[in-house]
């Protein structure tokens, strides 16, 4: 057995306890994990639940405020207190992983591993691009919960990625007899065979799509949007091609829009970039505007396209005119129904929910209001459509459960801002997410708890050693 071996080994053994001196400890972080369990409960025995602010938020009057009022800092407290662990969970594993590759980059360069020229310049290279990973994560640590929190969760991931990357050539070049056994051949030309398949199928969808683009056509009482519809057909081929099922409960707890000056607000959890969207597709309806941060995963021209269409909202571009179109296209008699996620960015792969951008309430509900709009919002629970640092081919669950909740109308919208604090509303919509979502023996209101979360980076890393420590 190769000297590095033996060291990736031995730290292994003891990256969880020994390395680098991350926020919390271990056991730090499993005693802030019973403290979100205990805020939870005390939640629940308080009557300051979701429910409870819902049903005095309806009720109103003089008690609703002061009960309303106390509810809200109770919640306020919870989910601040979850969000500090969610931030130094992340922080302790990068840090662990980080601290691991260090080491074995060390050894690398002191060249005791008894590989080839081409095989260290290989992991160099990887080495390389975890540390600018690292660098971008600590960077962009104090986005949490703002605009650009999607670069600390895009560096998480590709930290993870890199890191498992490093490790697996690591062993494979050091001790190939300890390599992890790769997925069957039958397993990946199934896996192949359905992306093509998928491929084929979706190619005139995604034609349909860009046609739908140039010709910016406006949406129709018959039809909807034909660009959204052409968004959901694409999904819809997409779900069906790899045999995925969605099913959303509660889709009669959308208001029709019969008064001309009601909006309604969908706002879904956003837990997964690819299979969110099956729901969206799933509820039914085209008739409806959608946020998106095209410019993340098209090239700008599209994104262009996709700014000037009538229905597809392009977020992410450092102006407010995102909001401006939408009360724009709804004032010109355009469709009445949006589709947004309030986070404003996706899991960074533990299903973690985060707290609804500002702007959410300020830019969006507070802005139709004023402009003299009733609003509907509508919360939506995506169940299990989160994967694992969003690197699993497939979810464990080829069933995708969603649940539509009862909207929080306009009336209660306007007891809930009384207060004075603009993100009460925001705090009660992801209350009703978080006490929607499992919480049982590996999950914590849907995102991994800590130990669960070790044993999944124990295992997509191939260091199976690391489930030998508390």
């Amino acid at each position: 057995m190769s000297t590095l071996f033996k060291a990736l080994t031995l730290l292994c053994l003891c990256s969880l306890v020994a390395h680098a001196a991350p926020a919390l400890s271990w056991a730090e972080l499993k005693q802030s994990e019973h403290a979100i369990e205990q805020a939870q409960t005390d939640l629940v025995e308080q009557h300051f639940t979701a429910h409870h602010i819902l049903e005095a938020s309806r009720t109103g009057g003089a008690d609703a405020s002061e009960f309303l009022a106390k509810a809200d800092a109770a919640q306020k407290t919870m989910q601040a207190t979850l969000d500090n662990h969610i931030q130094a969970e992340f922080s302790f594993f990068v840090e662990q992983v980080h601290a691991l590759q260090l080491e074995l980059s060390t050894e690398l360069e002191q060249g005791q591993l008894g590989v080839s020229n081409r095989q260290r310049e290989q992991l160099e290279k990887l080495a390389t691009l975890i540390q600018v990973q690292h660098t971008s994560y600590l960077e962009n640590l104090d986005q949490y919960g703002k605009p650009k929190d999607w670069k600390r969760g895009e560096a998480i991931r590709k930290f993870f990625v890199g890191s498992q990357k490093f490790f697996t050539l690591f062993q494979q070049y050091t001790n190939p007899l300890a390599t992890p056994a790769q997925p069957k051949l039958k397993h990946k030309l199934a896996l192949l065979g359905r992306k093509i398949k998928a491929a084929l199928l979706m190619a005139p969808r995604i034609a349909s799509i860009l046609v739908e683009l140039v010709r910016n056509r406006e949406s129709t009482n018959e039809g909807g949007s034909p660009l959204i519809a052409s968004i959901n057909a694409l999904v819809r081929t997409w779900t069906k091609a790899f045999n995925f099922q969605v099913e959303v409960s509660g889709k009669e707890n959308i208001p029709t829009l019969r008064e001309a000056g009601t909006v309604n607000i969908l706002a879904p959890t956003h837990r997964d970039e690819i299979f969110d969207n099956m729901t969206m597709a799933a509820l039914g309806t085209d008739d409806m505007y959608i946020f998106g941060a095209v410019d993340h995963f098209a090239p700008k021209i599209i994104g262009n396209l996709a700014d000037r269409s009538h229905s597809f909202v392009v977020v992410g571009r450092g102006s407010g005119k995102p909001i401006d179109k939408i009360v724009h296209e709804v004032g010109a008699g355009g469709s009445r129904t949006i589709y947004i996620y309030p986070e404003g960015t996706v899991s960074a792969g533990i299903g973690e929910t985060h707290p609804p951008r500002e702007n959410f309430v300020h830019s969006l509900v507070l802005r139709l209001k004023h402009e003299g709009y009733k609003v509907n919002l509508i919360p939506i629970t995506l169940m299990n459509s989160s994967r694992f640092l969003g690197q699993v081919e497939e979810p464990s669950q080829n069933i995708q459960r969603a649940v539509v909740h009862e909207p929080i109308n306009d009336a209660m919208l306007t007891q809930l801002l009384r207060n004075g604090d603009e993100q009460a509303v925001s705090r009660v919509l992801r209350a009703i997410w978080l006490e929607t979502l499992e919480t049982n023996a590996s999950e914590l209101m849907g995102q991994l708890r800590t130990t669960a979360f070790k044993e999944s980076l124990a295992s997509y890393l191939s260091c199976e050693a690391l489930l030998t420590q508390p």
